[in-house]
């Protein structure tokens, strides 16, 4: 797994619109990485190692890969998966 193997973990990450002030992070417990480019749009050639917007629209994709979930405010928050380096 492409994780193992470069040493990343993955985030829902969440930031106030209004200050762009990282509130909170969620760990993904389950990362696969062609669902996730799949679900995002995102090129087979990518490694998802920036970050990428979430919308509404993925919400439901999301539940599985969480094991707690943000209270979803897409009018005040903004949402992105990202990955770190561990």
């Amino acid at each position: 797994m492409i994780d193992q193997e470069f040493s990343v973990r993955r985030f829902v990450t969440e930031y106030s619109n209004e200050t762009e002030t990282l509130l909170a992070d969620y760990e993904l417990v389950a990362f696969n990485l062609e669902a996730f480019q799949s679900a995002l749009g995102v090129s087979s050639e990518d490694p998802m190692f920036d970050c990428y917007e979430i919308g509404p629209h993925h919400v439901v994709f999301l539940t599985q890969c969480l094991a707690i979930m943000p209270a979803w405010d897409f009018s005040r928050r903004s949402y992105y998966i990202e990955a770190s380096a561990v």
